[in-house]
Order: C-alpha cells, then structure tokens, then sequence
C-alpha cells in the first residue's frame, strides 16, 4: 500500500481498481494522487487512470482550525505554532 501521484493534462480524474470500484482521489496542482492498496509484495495490481473534466476533487479553503474527513479530523492549534494556511494543502501534506 502506498500513495501513487500521476501528472494529468485535463482538470479532474476518475481512477478504478481492479474490480471497477471507483477511488477517492485528490487533484491539485496538475496531477492526481490515490491510494494504492492491496498490492502484492512480489507482484502488480491494475489501477485506471481516466482523465475528465471534473473540477470538484481538489481542496477547498474553509473557516477555522480544523479538517474534517470521513476518517480523520485534524486540528491545529495556533498558539502552539500553527497557521493559519490560504488552503488545507500546505498544512496537511
């Protein structure tokens, strides 16, 4: 399992795994960034790469100290040597 980042040439991606489910991605900068789990120590696993037009997978700002997913909240405490970022981006990568 390990983080996989291709360069894109259109705004958005949709990547499958090997079964046809579709993955959770993150766009920014040019390029698209997926998890790629379940690989086989001595072997390969198929993932696709479908380039669109989407323009919906990339951070938004928001209001406040804290970052919320559907797996992780984070929150950074600005007394304690955070800052407070423009995006999410510089402060969770």
């Amino acid at each position: 399992t390990d983080t996989v980042t291709v360069r894109l040439s259109t705004p958005g991606a949709t990547v499958t795994d090997d079964t046809g489910g579709e993955l959770p991605v993150l766009v920014a900068d040019g390029t698209v960034t997926f998890l790629a789990s379940e690989v086989p120590p001595l072997g390969w696993r198929v993932f696709r790469l479908v380039e669109t037009g989407r323009d919906d997978q990339g951070w938004v700002a928001v209001d406040g100290w804290t970052a919320t997913s559907d797996q992780f909240q984070v929150t950074v405490d600005p007394a304690r040597g955070g800052r407070q970022m423009p995006t999410m981006r510089p402060m969770m990568a």
